[in-house]
């Protein structure tokens, strides 16, 4: 919510009583610290170099699905081709790609997600196939 003081416009509010709180500031004037530099900083920046010579923290990586052993899943694709179906078809039929599901069947990829072992597994073997 905004309000109006005398001269500019305050964003947010308070409780009754409080003081609204300043921005922290770090002095006018300053200067990039790396030699040759010099770009001016902002008042509201802590440290003593600009942005382009900050030294950025590592990316944080997000952790994925986990990865589950694709033994049972590796059979189950093998089962399907022996009762005749192919690869494209398994693949299509599972919303899986053609290669993750080659690269299980041939034990080139030991890992897979639980979305894909799930799909591929709840394919069922065509009802007269295997005798």
């Amino acid at each position: 919510m905004m309000t109006r003081s005398e001269n500019a416009f305050v964003y947010g509010t308070t409780r009754f009583g409080e003081e609204k709180k300043e921005a922290k500031t770090y002095g006018r004037g300053r200067r990039c610290s790396v030699s040759g530099c010099g770009a001016l900083l902002s008042m509201y920046n802590p440290s003593d170099v600009c942005s382009l010579h900050e030294t950025m923290p590592m990316e944080r990586k997000r952790p994925g699905p986990p990865a589950v052993d694709a033994g049972e899943c590796r059979c189950h694709i093998m089962t399907l081709i022996e009762s005749g179906m192919t690869i494209p078809q398994i693949s299509k039929t599972a919303m899986v790609a053609e290669t993750v599901i080659r690269r299980i069947a041939n034990g080139a990829q030991e890992n897979a997600s639980l979305m894909t072992i799930a799909r591929v597994m709840r394919l069922s073997v065509p009802s007269g196939a295997l005798r």
